[in-house]
């Protein structure tokens, strides 16, 4: 009994680790996939504001937008994003699927 409660723990613990990697993965892959157009820099936006942890006011800078502007074009992003993340976990055999979009009643 003891050794079956270990080996189911070590494989819950493999299953989760797999299911971690394909989410590392799914969100490289969404954010690698949302457009970078001069007019439309979401992967930009991301990359700056959440892998390389720049403040707003620094991304806004670099994408050389307004403040007011970059919240619009950060919004836009982050919905594309979980758009993508969505689909990327899918393809990626992510077995609990996290769904960053927000619904309001």
């Amino acid at each position: 009994m003891n050794h079956t409660r270990r080996t189911d723990g070590l494989s819950l613990l493999i299953a989760q680790a797999i299911d971690a990697d394909a989410i590392i993965t799914s969100v490289k892959q969404a954010i690698y996939d949302c457009p970078n157009l001069p007019q439309h820099p979401y992967r930009t936006i991301l990359t700056q504001r959440y892998l390389k942890r720049y403040n707003a006011w620094q991304v806004a800078l670099n994408i050389q937008y307004s403040a007011s502007y970059y919240n619009k074009l950060q919004n836009e992003a982050l919905l594309i994003f979980a758009d993508r993340f969505a689909i990327q976990q899918v393809i990626n055999q992510v077995k609990n699927i996290i769904d960053l979009h927000i619904y309001e009643n």
